[in-house]
């Protein structure tokens, strides 16, 4: 299978989930990190879907699916035990054209969710387009190893050196993204990656600032 990667900005746009079980609630989770507005749909949900709600995280209709409840979502995730129920929730999105995920079920689905690595703003995803999860998820931790957390403060340095030079900096943008590859071949990202000095980086930060 031939999978086209993408990176979604879900903020704000409306997502359903279909079920109320583990699998649902990983999923809701992720959704609600990407800052997605998630409805879920089960007639019966565990105590993490539940606080969630009570918490209004999340809008929780405690009944059966229904064909309607895909109308304007952005994207849709079945995670329910029914195949009859994950078949009806992948052709009411088809008949609407939204992407639909059923957990577990590589011919329902429009898109896959790959494993992921998280550091702060940085994100690598791992697919392997429907063959072996297992292999996903072995690959990323081993990345986990290689991109340790302290790139979680290495974007924000970098995203902070970027606006920085976008309203300070040259007005060339070729002239900026030569200031951007410099600073990554010069030793500031060693200064934190290597050593575990936030201090020195933050330092180095703050002399890249200024004109090179």
């Amino acid at each position: 299978m031939t999978l086209y990667p993408i990176f979604l900005d879900l903020t704000g746009r409306p997502v359903l989930v279909v079920g109320g079980g583990a699998v649902a609630a990983r999923k809701v989770k992720n959704l609600l990190d990407s800052r997605a507005c998630v409805t879920v749909v089960a007639p019966h949900c565990c105590c993490e879907i539940g606080s969630l709600a009570a918490d209004s995280a999340i809008v929780l209709f405690k009944r059966e699916y229904q064909p309607d409840d895909v109308w304007n979502k952005r994207l849709v995730f079945s995670a329910v035990d029914c195949e009859k129920v994950n078949r009806q929730v992948f052709q009411d999105c088809r008949k609407h054209n939204i992407p639909c995920n059923v957990a577990d079920r590589p011919g329902l689905c429009d898109f896959h969710v790959p494993a992921r690595l998280k550091r702060g703003l940085l994100q690598i995803a791992v697919s392997t387009g429907g063959a072996s999860p297992a292999m996903a998820g072995r690959i990323r931790r081993q990345l986990e190893d290689e991109f340790g957390p302290e790139y979680r403060h290495l974007m924000a340095g970098l995203l902070e050196l970027r606006k920085n030079l976008k309203s300070c900096g040259p007005p060339q943008q070729s002239e900026r993204q030569r200031i951007l590859e410099n600073f990554l071949d010069s030793e500031a990202p060693a200064l934190l990656i290597k050593n575990g000095d936030p201090d020195a980086f933050r330092n180095a930060i703050e002399r890249w600032k200024r004109p090179q």
